[in-house]
């Protein structure tokens, strides 16, 4: 249970800061900082947090902690735009 709460607060932080990330990228793509490169990354990044958030429901931890330490991987690729 303990386990459960944790994971679902770890994944739940990771897909705020995906949205953050997400507005923040569209700001710089407008200006030319970043390139679409980075949205396709950060695609990705997001749809491994909801396989992880999907995981997690049925109760498939070790799956769920898998899919979101693959998405932090990665977000931290793609950051340094």
């Amino acid at each position: 249970m303990k386990q459960s709460i944790a994971l679902r607060f770890f994944i739940n932080t990771f897909l705020d800061r995906l949205t953050r990330t997400d507005s923040e990228l569209s700001e710089l793509v407008a200006v030319g900082q970043a390139n679409h490169n980075h949205y396709v990354e950060l695609k990705a990044a997001h749809k491994e947090a909801l396989l992880a958030e999907s995981y997690l429901s049925r109760g498939e931890y070790f799956e769920a902690e898998q899919r979101l330490e693959n998405g932090r991987r990665i977000y931290d690729l793609m950051k340094p735009f």
